[in-house]
């Protein structure tokens, strides 16, 4: 390729494991795990294997559109099913560190953990997240709107490679009206 061409071959698609059969645990059933999680795990063959929410109604509801086997009460009984090696936490900030505390005491079979952002309602309790997964061996991700999207991985291509020249500022600037976060008000967040 000549020196000054461009590479127009972009690298916009996320690198998926070799291993996809982890038995993924669901907490909360609301729009995320309902219509963006458990549609991806699908779609990118994953194996979602249980769910629990607060509402179990609404968790049988959400397995039964999308194909998830086993429907838990609490959380707690979810954590001891030994086939889930993954927990998806889909539940507000102020909820997460005391799900973590006791996803930590499974560490027999759990290996991982997706947690939505924020993952606490303040600095502490997400750097005990942190923390908590850390000493118990448990890879933690959090989970970050468009981290992984098409979009801004197509963008870091460009920018790793130096065709966009050396970056100053950049912005991101979501316009959604985000039905599904109406904890926000809860927590104080929101006017």
């Amino acid at each position: 390729m000549p020196v000054n061409a461009v590479d127009l071959n972009i690298e916009y698609l996320p690198k998926l494991p070799q291993k996809k059969d982890y038995g993924i645990g669901c907490i909360g059933s609301g729009f995320i795990m309902r219509d963006c999680h458990l549609v991806a795990y699908h779609k990118a063959g994953f194996k979602p294997v249980a769910i629990a929410s607060k509402n179990r109604a609404h968790a049988e509801e959400t397995a039964r559109l999308r194909n998830v086997k086993k429907v838990y009460d609490t959380y707690h009984e979810l954590l001891d099913d030994p086939e889930v090696e993954v927990i998806d936490i889909a539940v507000p900030p102020n909820r997460q560190v005391e799900i973590v505390r006791e996803v930590v005491k499974h560490n027999d079979h759990v290996k991982a953990v997706l947690a939505q952002k924020p993952n606490g309602s303040h600095l502490q309790e997400a750097q005990e997240v942190v923390r908590l997964c850390d000493d118990a061996g448990i890879k933690l991700a959090v989970n970050q709107n468009m981290r992984y999207d098409h979009s801004i991985r197509a963008l870091k291509w460009l920018l790793d490679r130096g065709y966009l020249g050396e970056p100053i500022l950049a912005t991101v600037d979501m316009r959604a009206i985000p039905h599904w976060m109406p904890w926000q008000e809860e927590q104080g967040w929101c006017t």
